[in-house]
């Protein structure tokens, strides 16, 4: 095997979907404001769906367009900073809705790249281990995380899902990438920070929102 290819590609959305309009009911804002701002019109808005049921959806379609069995699954990677729990991975939920025992599962988060770090980490874990077939799947409920009383962030995002199935290859289809992190810029973007208490009888669990670091001028 000389390289990895996409097969099939899948995504999934809530049903629900929520306008400027709708924002500008609970916000100060209008869609005027947000389009001149984002080019955001609409964004899709789980109602009942967390992160593992878009990523479960995604992976059933994957499935139904092509001709890979699941138990030929040998990988899912789940790229996510909003999932069900903090254990099990989401990864590992999608894996036993879709009953792909074989498959190795886990998530990973690096939040906007994510999915590329994702598709990264499947390939060269493919290359290695000489496997076969991956899933690798983006999917976010960022509503769950986000301040419904601040505009400069609430407008920016929605909740979905995207994903691909690789499969190995003796041609080469990677053109190029370059990852990179910028740790020291951490703190200018934080979600689902969790406070330790040294009195572990008083550690109540706090799970604070996305705050207000992305500034949208007025």
């Amino acid at each position: 095997m000389k390289d990895v290819k996409i097969i099939a590609t899948g995504f999934a959305v809530p049903e629900h979907v929520v306008t400027n309009d709708d924002l500008s009911k609970i916000l100060d804002t209008s869609d005027e404001w947000i389009v001149k701002r984002t080019g955001i019109k609409r964004r899709h808005i789980s109602q009942n769906e967390n992160t593992s049921d878009l990523a479960t959806r995604v992976a059933k379609t994957l499935l139904s367009q092509s001709n890979v069995r699941t138990q030929d699954i040998d990988l899912i990677v789940v790229a996510t900073m909003t999932p069900d729990n903090m254990t099990p991975a989401t990864a590992a939920i999608v894996q036993g809705r879709i009953a792909a025992e074989k498959a190795v599962c886990f998530d990973i988060s690096a939040a906007c790249s994510g999915f590329s770090y994702a598709i990264s980490l499947a390939r060269s874990m493919m290359l290695t281990n000489n496997w076969r077939h991956a899933i690798v799947i983006g999917a976010e409920v960022l509503s769950k995380l986000l301040d419904w009383t601040d505009r400069s962030t609430a407008v920016l995002f929605g909740d979905g899902a995207g994903g691909v199935l690789l499969s190995q290859s003796n041609a080469t289809h990677l053109l190029g990438q370059s990852l990179k992190t910028y740790g020291n810029k951490g703190d200018q973007l934080i979600a689902g920070h969790l406070d330790v208490s040294y009195d572990i009888l008083k550690n109540k669990k706090s799970y604070q929102p996305l705050p207000n670091v992305i500034k949208l001028r007025h």
